[in-house]
C-alpha cells in the first residue's frame, strides 16, 4: 500500500502495488492530510484525515481490491487510531467537543462498535499496543498549557511535555505506573513508542532531543 500525489493536480490516492511496482491499482481518493495503517491480520487497509480539533475525522478503510470502502468511525474531533496486533481493536484518541481542551483515549472493535472511554489523557503517538491486544503501554503527558487545543497545538507548536509511563489493561482497566518518578532524572517528551520482541522493554524516541531511550519491564 502507498500514497501516490499527482505533481500537476496535487490529488493524492491510496494505491496498491507489488514490490516492484507492477500491478498498479488506485484503491481510493485521499485527503492532502492523510494517515494510512493496513488492518492487521487482513488484506484490508485503513486510512483517515490528520487530526485536527476543529475538524471531524472520518476513518475509513477499504479491501486490497478496491471493494468495500465504509467508514468505521466519525463524528470524533481530532481523532487518531491505532490497530490492535490482532485487528480486532483499535485504540482511539479523541476530543469530546470542536477545539476542545482535553483528549482521552477510547477503545472499539474492527467495526466501530463498542465504543467505551478508558479515560486516559493522551495521544496515540504516545502509546503502544502489547502482543496480547489488549494491554497498552503509554506516556501520561504533564505540563501542558491550560489553554492548549490539543492536538493541534502539541503537533504545531514548540510544546514538550514532561511525561510519566504506564500501562493498562484496556478489558479491566487496571493501571501501573512503568517507573517510579524519583528514577526519572530528567524529563521526557515521548512519541513512537515500542516494545522489545520479549515486551522486556518499552523503547521510545524523545521528541527534544530526538534521542532513542528505553524503560525495562
Amino acid at each position: 500500500f502507498y500514497q501516490y500525489t499527482d505533481p500537476k493536480s496535487g490529488e493524492r490516492t491510496l494505491n496498491i502495488a507489488n514490490p516492484d511496482a507492477t500491478g498498479w491499482k488506485k484503491l481510493a481518493d485521499l485527503s492532502h492530510d492523510t494517515f494510512i495503517a493496513p488492518v492487521p491480520q487482513s488484506a484490508n487497509v485503513s486510512f483517515w484525515s490528520r487530526p485536527n480539533a476543529l475538524e471531524k475525522t472520518f476513518f475509513e478503510s477499504v479491501s486490497s481490491t478496491g471493494e468495500n470502502r465504509h467508514t468505521i468511525l466519525s463524528e470524533r474531533f481530532g481523532a487518531d487510531y491505532l490497530w490492535s496486533p490482532n485487528g480486532e481493536r483499535v485504540l482511539v484518541s479523541a476530543g469530546a467537543e470542536k477545539g476542545g481542551k482535553d483528549i482521552l483515549l477510547s477503545t472499539m472493535n474492527g467495526d466501530g462498535g463498542e465504543f467505551q472511554s478508558i479515560a486516559i489523557p493522551t495521544i496515540i503517538s504516545k502509546a503502544v499496543w502489547s502482543k496480547d491486544s489488549k494491554t497498552i503501554y503509554y506516556a501520561l503527558p504533564g505540563s501542558l498549557p491550560e489553554d492548549a487545543v490539543l492536538p493541534n497545538d502539541y503537533f504545531d507548536k514548540s510544546i514538550h511535555t514532561k511525561d510519566t509511563f504506564w500501562k493498562t489493561d484496556t478489558l479491566s482497566g487496571k493501571k501501573s505506573r512503568l517507573s517510579d518518578l524519583k528514577k526519572l532524572t530528567q524529563n521526557f517528551d515521548s512519541s513512537d513508542l515500542f516494545l522489545s520482541p520479549n515486551e522486556d522493554f518499552l523503547f521510545f524516541t524523545d521528541r527534544s532531543t530526538k534521542r532513542l531511550y528505553r524503560i525495562g519491564l
